[in-house]
C-alpha cells in the first residue's frame, strides 16, 4: 500500500517485480457478483416460468413478477454503473483521461442513490 504519484490516492502498487493482487481482486469483486447475480436471475426465471400457470394472475403471482423485475432492474442498472469504471481503469491504468475516470467513478456512485429508487418504486 502506498500512494500513486499521478493521482494522490491511496492503492495497492506493485512490488518490485512488478506484481500486484490489485488486478486479480478488482477482477474477482466486478465478475463473482455478477455471476451470482446472474445464476440467481436465471433460476428465479426457470423457477417462475416453470411454475403452472392457470391463465388468470393471482396475487402471488404477481408478486413474484415484479420481485423477479425488481431484481433485474438492479442487475442492469449494476452493470450499467460498474462496468464503464471496470473498463476505464482496467484499460486506462495511467490516468491519461482523467475526465473519463471522473465520469465513470460518479456513474459508479449513483448506485447508492439509484438503487434504493428501484426498490421503492418496485415495491
Amino acid at each position: 500500500m502506498d500512494v500513486k504519484d499521478y493521482t494522490k490516492s491511496c492503492t495497492i502498487l506493485p512490488d518490485e517485480y512488478g506484481r500486484s493482487p490489485k488486478k486479480i481482486m478488482y477482477n474477482l469483486f466486478i465478475f463473482l457478483p455478477c455471476s451470482v447475480m446472474v445464476i440467481c436471475n436465471i433460476i428465479m426465471f426457470a423457477k417462475l416460468k416453470l411454475t403452472p400457470y392457470s391463465g388468470i394472475l393471482s396475487e402471488g403471482r404477481k408478486a413474484e413478477n415484479i420481485f423477479i423485475w425488481m431484481l433485474f432492474m438492479v442487475f442492469l442498472y449494476f452493470m450499467l454503473t460498474l462496468f464503464p469504471s471496470w473498463a476505464v481503469d482496467h484499460f486506462d491504468k495511467c490516468f491519461k483521461h482523467p475526465t473519463i475516470h471522473a465520469i465513470a467513478y460518479m456513474l459508479n456512485w449513483t448506485g447508492v442513490i439509484i438503487n434504493p429508487i428501484i426498490f421503492m418504486v418496485t415495491q
